[in-house]
This record gives structure tokens, C-alpha cells and sequence, in this order.
């Protein structure tokens, strides 16, 4: 049974061409699984704001602070977002001499971010 496929296991392989996302040595089924990710990436900012967007109008509506604390609580949603499809894309770019192994790393970077901003969140209210 093959690893499942994450963009860590595809860092330094893939480099960005003229064309798009080419991928040294993995599959066609493989690069089109890393522009599958970076899409859903995308489309979970769009959601993100919609959510937002959604809950400070029925904040506006209603005048609820328990609406208007999920609204805010929901901004660390979609920054968490962004910097995911940031960590998504930049594990794509293939190695360079200060990275020899790739940017595949980043990865830890984006979850460490991210946890950050969900426990600083509760604080900052």
C-alpha cells in the first residue's frame, strides 16, 4: 500500500516552471493531487470570509455579543487560511542553496503558527 500523498513528502521534488507546478520524479496523478490541495487551501479563505462575513451581519441584525465574539473568533479562522495555503504553496518551490532539501518544512511552521494564533485568540478578548 503506497504513503498517503502530502505536499511534504513531494518538497524538492517540484519547481516552478513557466507553465505552472512541474514535479520532478512523482506522476501526473501526484502533481494534480498538490493543485488539489492548494485549491481547497483557496477555497477554505473564500469560505472563511463568507462565514465571517455571514456572522458579523447577523451581529448587526440581532446586536448579540455571543455573535459578535463567534465573528470575531472567526478572523483567526481565516488567517489560519491564509497561512496554510501560504505553508501549502511555499513547500512547492524546489531547493535552492540556502535549502538544499526544499521548503517541505514550512509545514511545521504553519502549525505552530497556527496554534499559536488559536490560543492567543481566547486571550486577546
Amino acid at each position: 500500500m503506497p504513503l498517503p500523498l502530502s505536499v511534504a513528502n513531494l518538497a524538492g521534488r517540484a519547481y516552478a516552471g513557466s507553465y505552472g507546478i512541474a514535479v520532478l520524479g512523482v506522476g501526473d496523478e501526484e502533481a494534480g493531487e498538490m493543485n488539489r490541495i492548494q485549491t481547497i487551501a483557496a477555497a477554505s479563505i473564500f469560505v472563511g470570509l463568507l462565514v465571517l462575513g455571514l456572522k458579523f451581519l447577523a451581529w448587526r441584525l440581532t446586536g448579540s455579543i455571543a455573535l459578535y465574539s463567534d465573528a470575531l473568533e472567526s478572523i483567526v479562522n481565516v488567517v489560519t487560511a491564509i497561512v496554510a495555503l501560504l505553508a501549502v504553496r511555499t513547500s512547492t518551490k524546489p531547493a535552492d542553496a540556502n535549502h538544499p532539501y526544499g521548503h517541505g518544512k514550512v509545514e511545521y511552521f504553519s502549525a505552530v503558527t497556527t496554534g499559536v494564533f488559536i490560543i492567543v485568540a481566547p486571550c486577546s478578548s
